[in-house]
């Protein structure tokens, strides 16, 4: 990968043969989440882990403590041995668990990856019938944020990616108290589709599950340089594909724009 990184891949993925084929995913995003590690001190938190191409690489750029969640199987197996790869196993918490608003169990749908044969990929929370059609599920385990970080002393989890296929509202619930004491950002994607299916709006989900202060920027890379557009949360229903959002507190709006600043290409 282009910021040295080697990931072990299976071509029968479509995003994974594209990294392959490529040597880059998200690297912007990869370099934008490393520049807030170094501004906001912590341990890295990934919701949605898939094969480690965050997890691991963020790990590795940043040199900080990354804890994983990634609720399907093969997926960690994969996260780990991309882990000892590239030499951040000692560095990178991996959690076979799914992350909701909720203690229990859920129906995890395997998704396009594992249809076209892949051993890795693409899951999400059971949606419907319509959304989730005839693919395979599996039963995985179920807990709030929240109640994770109740049992432990670390607790200094400032800069967060979510990407659960339009589940992050049912995190965010979950995840309530973390948000009002620790204020993170979080780097998380939209995908509209998703909450089509599930009868609702990612704007009605948003503005239910985030502080009500906080703000919603679309984040992107132009020739170099990011580019952060604050939008009113109403505005996320009416994206088209998808789009990454940064969601912060006001109080680090001046800290990250600084780090925005600097560009997407050192």
């Amino acid at each position: 990968m282009r910021h040295g990184s080697v990931i072990w891949v299976d071509m029968r993925s479509h995003t994974e043969w594209y990294a392959l084929w490529s040597g880059q995913y998200d690297e912007e995003f990869i370099g934008l989440l490393a520049k807030l590690l170094a501004a906001f001190p912590g341990s890295f938190l990934d919701v949605g882990g898939n094969i480690g191409m965050y997890a691991v690489r963020v790990s590795r750029l940043s040199g900080c403590k990354t804890i994983c969640f990634e609720p399907m199987p093969r997926n960690t197996t994969r996260i780990r041995q991309n882990a000892q790869l590239n030499g951040v196993e000692g560095e990178l918490e991996v959690l076979e668990i799914a992350l909701s608003d909720h203690e229990g169990s859920a129906d995890l749908v395997l998704r396009e990856d594992f249809v076209a044969g892949s051993q890795t990929g693409n899951a999400s929370i059971a949606i419907s019938n319509e959304a989730d059609g005839l693919f395979e599920r599996i039963k995985v385990p179920v807990l709030r944020f929240d109640d994770f970080l109740a049992g432990r002393a670390e607790k200094n989890i400032f800069v967060a990616k979510v990407d659960i296929e339009g589940h992050e509202d049912f995190f965010l619930r979950g995840a309530e108290k973390w948000l009002g004491q620790n204020r993170p950002v979080i780097l998380t994607e939209i995908n509209n589709w998703f909450y089509l299916k599930r009868g609702t709006t990612s704007a009605a989900a948003f503005s239910q599950s985030l502080p009500r202060d906080y703000s919603v920027a679309l984040v992107s890379n132009q020739f170099g340089k990011y580019l952060l557009e604050e939008i009113p949360v109403e505005q996320l229903a009416d994206l088209k594909g998808l789009h990454n959002c940064l969601l912060y507190p006001p109080e680090k709006s001046e800290l990250i724009n600084s780090v925005i600043s600097y560009g997407a290409s050192e």
